[in-house]
């Protein structure tokens, strides 16, 4: 589990890649132990994740609800672990092995940033706002979010511009496009 301060150092990061600032990469821990305390994030998010699952007004009845709760938690679980394992099969291939703890470490800690900007969206959605409002503000946030995640990928691997970013697409396209319809299709299925 993370420390007191290594949360503390991993927020200033967070602000400083948030700003786009290319020094963000020296707040955090980018040992292994700093990859594997990272995955400790997952259990406080973890209730904010339900809460964008859960169906509400916009969303069609879920007939078992027990079933949608499971098969989602098993899609939570695979959005933590998915990104990292993939990435720890890549990064040797492209020769990068050993900034591949820094890169799962940060990728983690990120989580934080995303709560952070799509609390607006959240709030949006509870409260009833017009979809096309929701939309706008959704977009916003995944522009950022690719844009971070683009940059962090730069820095903490060391690749190109556009390698970062296509990564950075790839990631959103197959987990929240794919992975993520998949399991809800799963779990709302009659």
């Amino acid at each position: 589990m993370p420390s007191w301060i290594e949360f503390r150092l991993a927020v200033q990061g967070l602000l400083r890649l948030a700003r786009l600032n290319p020094d963000f990469l020296r707040f955090f821990d980018l040992s292994s132990g700093g990859a594997l305390r990272s995955f400790w994030i997952a259990l406080p998010y973890y209730p904010y994740y339900l809460l964008q699952i859960w169906p509400i007004h916009s969303n069609p009845a879920i007939p078992d609800m027990t079933r949608y709760l499971v098969t989602m938690s098993v899609a939570y679980f695979y959005l933590w672990l998915l990104p990292p394992c993939i990435l720890t099969w890549v990064a040797p291939f492209i020769g990068r092995r050993d900034e591949m703890p820094g890169c799962i470490a940060v990728y983690n800690w990120m989580t934080v940033l995303w709560i952070a900007v799509s609390w607006p969206v959240q709030v949006l959605v509870l409260s009833g706002a017009p979809s096309n409002m929701i939309g706008i503000v959704n977009d916003v946030v995944i522009l950022g979010s690719l844009v971070w995640e683009t940059l962090m990928l730069m820095r903490a691997l060391r690749l190109m511009l556009w390698q970062a970013g296509l990564a950075a697409i790839a990631d959103y396209f197959v987990m929240q496009r794919i992975v993520m319809p998949l399991f809800y299709l799963a779990g709302a299925g009659s």
